[in-house]
């Protein structure tokens, strides 16, 4: 668990894939507030099956940009 938190940190958004329910991922990013600390998450949940490693990374990264303009 330790290593996702780190790769999610350095990513700036979290990638899951069948953790809670088969065939059900989500790429999420935080929003966060002027001291940098986060306040909420901007999430997009996927059917993993139908996403690969790199459609999730460009969820990731459109996610983030999400969350930061909010």
């Amino acid at each position: 668990m330790l290593d996702a938190i780190a790769v999610a940190e350095e990513a700036g958004y979290a990638v899951v894939r069948g953790e809670y329910e088969d065939d059900v991922g989500a790429v999420a990013a935080p929003v966060l507030d002027r001291m940098g600390l986060p306040l909420a998450a901007v999430n997009v949940v996927m059917p993993s099956s139908s996403v690969s490693d790199a459609q999730a990374a460009a969820l990731g990264e459109i996610t983030m940009r999400g969350a930061a303009a909010i």
